[in-house]
């Protein structure tokens, strides 16, 4: 079922996609920005950010979310996300780059800014995995509490090039560097856990994604 959550007042910006989505709203709910903070996200778990090559359910949502959107005047952006798994599990991508490009036109034909936030490396064990079996103070000597190696995932990419080369001035934030340096990428900063699991941002890892989209998007 459709998940509507805004804080007390007119929502501004809007997150739409699937239980990604979700994660990252609590990042722009906590921002303290005067226009970021006032969210709301429309989501479906596992349901794509787009109006062709989901199944059927999926996209009957995102085409009412599409509608809701539509009708909320205030509404100025939208962020649009989604798990990157799909481009592994569908052999024809071409559906979804059509999807996401559809849903993105309509957005803005109704006069809203949209932003694809790319999804974040998928950590390849569970984070609570590393913390329960460590006593305060905590050190990451483990390698599994440490930096992993990127995840390749080269169908998700092949993606984001398909659909960036459709959508003119599409507005992709690619949030993998806020995880990954030279020497890896990392689940813990500064000996805090940025995921709840393998793909889901815990509260610290979403709000250092809105921090930096938010800083990016006043920057353009």
């Amino acid at each position: 079922d459709l998940t509507q959550c805004r804080i007390a007042g007119v929502p501004r910006v809007a997150l739409v996609g699937d239980s990604h989505a979700d994660a990252l709203f609590y990042g722009f709910l906590n921002s303290g920005h005067p226009l970021y903070a006032q969210a709301l996200v429309m989501s479906r778990a596992g349901c794509q950010p787009a109006l062709a090559g989901d199944t059927a359910p999926c996209v009957s949502h995102m085409r009412y979310v599409l509608g809701e959107l539509r009708a909320r005047e205030t509404v100025e952006v939208v962020v649009i996300t989604g798990n990157s798994r799909f481009a592994e599990q569908n052999a024809d991508l071409q559906p979804f780059v059509n999807g996401y490009a559809e849903l993105i036109g309509g957005l803005r034909a109704a006069g809203k800014r949209v932003v694809l936030v790319a999804d974040v490396p998928h950590v390849p064990f569970e984070p609570d995995d590393c913390v329960r079996s460590r006593a305060f103070p905590r050190t990451f000597e483990d390698p599994l509490c440490s930096a992993f190696p990127p995840p390749a995932r080269p169908e998700y990419d092949a993606f984001l090039a398909r659909l960036t080369a459709r959508v003119d001035g599409l507005v992709l934030f690619d949030p993998r560097s806020l995880f990954c340096d030279a020497a890896g990428c990392h689940a813990f900063l500064d000996g805090v856990a940025q995921y709840k699991d393998g793909d889901h941002l815990s509260h610290a890892g979403s709000e250092r994604v809105a921090a930096a989209l938010i800083a990016s998007l006043e920057g353009t």
